[in-house]
């Protein structure tokens, strides 16, 4: 389970994740989201409310494969103004 908590707080240091269904859950205040694009997912899938309305608990399944993924709020100039990351996806023999 990747917990994402919090609103700019939630855009942290890299992490990695081993493929396959990775559970994600949100929470936030105020007016943000997290979106997540890489190799299967190439348009963003949004976490949460469009328009960032604050959610509290909001889990999501994603199916992952090996590679590179960013994620960032996709409320318009958020992520310009910072608020975004990158994870890896591990094949699943390789992740610990």
């Amino acid at each position: 389970m990747v917990v994402l908590t919090g609103n700019a707080r939630v855009f942290t240091a890299g992490f990695d994740l081993k493929a396959g269904v990775a559970n994600f859950s949100l929470t936030t205040v105020g007016n943000h989201n997290v979106a997540v694009a890489g190799p299967d997912i190439p348009e963003a899938v949004v976490l949460g409310d469009e328009a960032g309305s604050p959610v509290d608990g909001l889990t999501r399944s994603l199916e992952l494969s090996p590679g590179t993924y960013t994620y960032f709020c996709s409320v318009p100039k958020h992520r310009e103004a910072g608020m975004k990351g990158t994870f890896t996806v591990l094949p699943a023999a390789a992740a610990s």
